[in-house]
């Protein structure tokens, strides 16, 4: 009966530890992913609302930001090099109307 006690105990044990620590890996996996590849369209599996699900949902929210921080700078960086083309343009044109 002490035996079957233990048992049931580690296998309990083995259950929570893994219920916490497979979500913390995909996390990580997550993070790894985003920082090898620079690709902020991955997003965690959120499959809880406690403290390992409220981090995957942060952690989203964080890359969610960062997509659309860098969307902002490649719209603005597209009409800055718009902008110069056009100044270039006319500055050729002035240039031959000087001439």
């Amino acid at each position: 009966s002490i035996i079957a006690g233990l048992v049931i105990s580690v296998f309990l044990s083995y259950i929570i530890i893994r219920s916490i620590t497979a979500p913390l890996q995909d996390i990580r996996n997550s993070v790894h992913e985003v920082s090898d590849n620079n690709d902020f369209r991955k997003l965690v599996d959120i499959q809880s609302s406690d403290e390992v699900g409220q981090t995957a949902t942060a952690f989203n929210t964080l890359l969610k930001s960062l997509r659309a921080t860098l969307e902002g700078l490649q719209k603005s960086i597209s009409e800055i090099d718009v902008s110069a083309k056009q100044l270039d343009t006319n500055a050729q044109e002035s240039s031959k109307a000087a001439e």
